[in-house]
């Protein structure tokens, strides 16, 4: 039977490109997850903390007060940044604001945060595991090999920079709005003779 592959959807009215980006602040890296150990947080903020003479931050947005609390009290480095879980909307502000969003899965399907920090114009950090390589490439993204994650956090000051935040978040709004995914699903619902 033929098979279609339809990509996760962003609301990009939200997560859009920030012409208004400040350039002036420390170099912001940013993880936005559950915080569950599949993510490995405390690999990302160990890595960071081996970023000698740079000046960036970190920030970690989501699970609960309890986690963010019991991270902050084992890593108290001034430029670590803890924030509970987020609004959709304060997500976005965040992504807007941030150099380059960090992952780390040991798996992952199509994330949902990498989307919609592309629709932001804001690169991505990952490791090339499962679907991932599928949709991030050296045009929007670095790709490190798992357990890599320290070298790649180094070269970002280099690469990032090089990206083009416009490019970037106008292929991903054309790929993952709401409206294209939508004439997507038209597409399939026609063929299989449903509308």
């Amino acid at each position: 039977a033929p098979q279609s592959i339809i990509s996760n959807s962003v609301n990009t009215t939200v997560f859009h490109l920030n012409p208004e980006k400040s350039s002036s602040k420390p170099f912001r890296f940013l993880h936005v997850s559950s915080l569950g150990e599949a993510k490995q947080v405390e690999a990302i903020i160990e890595a960071f903390d081996r970023i000698n003479g740079k000046d960036a931050e970190l920030w970690i947005v989501g699970g609960s007060e309890k986690k963010n609390f019991e991270l902050r009290k084992k890593h108290t480095k001034e430029s670590l940044q803890f924030l509970p879980t987020q609004s959709y909307e304060n997500i976005a502000l965040l992504m807007q604001d941030a150099d380059v969003l960090v992952l780390n899965s040991l798996y992952e399907t199509q994330s949902c945060v990498a989307i919609e920090a592309l629709c932001c114009g804001v690169p991505v950090i990952a490791p090339a595991v499962a679907a991932l390589p599928e949709f991030l490439n050296p045009s929007n993204s670095i790709l490190f090999t798992e357990g890599d994650i320290e070298s790649a956090l180094n070269s970002a000051f280099e690469i990032i920079p090089q990206l083009d935040p416009i490019n970037i978040s106008e292929t991903a709004a054309r790929k993952y709005s709401y409206t294209n995914i939508g004439k997507e699903f038209k597409h399939v619902y026609t063929e299989l003779g449903l509308i």
